[in-house]
């Protein structure tokens, strides 16, 4: 598990930064699509409104819904406890 000062250098990383500016603007596109009609059909939507969301999510994570949830309990090969350290 990672440390609230690990996950706040982690935020503060250039990397981190750049990633986090992708996701909003690649959300803000796909409302900006939307709002034109630019979507053709339901599957086009669904599959926008499902993007939106997935970067939404990655966009608001914060460190304690990170080790609150299954990003931190992933199993491993052999690992008994499921948890990532």
């Amino acid at each position: 598990m990672i440390t609230e000062s690990e996950w706040t250098e982690w935020l503060e990383h250039p990397c981190t930064k750049f990633v986090r500016e992708i996701a909003q603007k690649r959300r803000q596109s796909i409302k900006d699509s939307w709002e034109s009609g630019a979507l053709r059909d339901q599957l086009d939507s669904a599959e926008a409104l499902g993007a939106c969301k997935a970067l939404q999510m990655l966009e608001d994570l914060d460190y304690e819904t990170a080790v609150e949830s299954e990003l931190t309990t992933v199993r491993r090969v052999g690992d008994d406890n499921g948890e990532i350290e």
